[in-house]
């Protein structure tokens, strides 16, 4: 099983304890990877250069008939391993993500919020518009913590992970992909509507579920959600 996490202000890695904990019901059947973003990035860097790293790495571990799973970014990143290289993968998950139509005014925000370095209007718009209102309003004091200590470097590194968002269009080709997949979101997401999620499953011809709660990350949120996705591969 191989993870491709979304956008975020610093490396997935750093929590590895807590992801290992919350995919646990993957671990006996599974071995799980995953991969977080480069240590160094180039400006001109985009999602198609991110799912060339990645299969790089695939091909160097000597993966094969892997089951993918793929957030926000990261779902966008697979789609276009899925379509460049379907003979690796056996079933892909895409979950809370979109194959265009990404440069809508919460990106524009989160771009000027992390242009002016203001920390705290970032992590606030990001908490607010990513989790539920009750996960918001628990948790944004912990999570301005947790990124007090960012970096000139870590601003720059976010800044070009949202412009390579921004500029994502897979929609003309994402009928091509063959690999069986599952698109899971919620109707409350306010980074990537259901509809746009329902149009993207049209195009590609496959199954697709949406919570009637939470947001954007239905995916920490959801109860049942890893269940959900564990007996899609199954």
């Amino acid at each position: 099983m191989l993870m491709i996490p979304g956008l975020s202000l610093l490396p997935v890695s750093l929590a590895k304890a807590q992801i290992e904990s919350a995919y646990s019901i993957f671990c006996e059947e599974y071995t799980v990877y995953v991969f977080d973003g480069p240590e160094v990035i180039d400006e001109s860097d985009d999602l198609f250069d991110a799912a060339n790293d990645i299969y790089d790495m695939i091909i160097e571990l000597g993966l094969k008939d892997i089951y993918l799973f793929g957030v926000s970014a990261g779902g966008m990143i697979s789609q276009v391993l899925a379509l460049e290289h379907p003979e690796l993968f056996k079933k892909m998950v895409l979950c809370s993500t979109t194959d265009g139509d990404v440069n809508n005014e919460k990106f524009k925000y989160w771009y000027e919020y992390a242009q002016k370095k203001d920390l705290i209007a970032l992590i606030d718009s990001f908490m607010k518009n990513v989790y539920s209102q009750e996960v918001y309003e628990t948790n944004l004091d912990s999570a301005i913590m947790v990124y007090k200590n960012l970096t000139d470097e870590d601003f720059k590194y976010f800044l070009v992970k949202l412009k390579a968002c921004r500029e994502f269009d897979l929609k003309d080709r994402v009928s091509e992909i063959k690999v069986p997949t599952l698109i899971i979101g919620s109707r409350k997401d306010q980074i990537y509507s259901a509809d746009m999620m329902e149009d993207m499953a049209k195009r590609i011809g496959c199954e697709s579920y949406f919570y009637d709660g939470y947001s954007h990350a239905v995916y920490d949120e959801a109860e049942d959600f890893k269940k959900r996705v564990y007996d899609f591969y199954k």
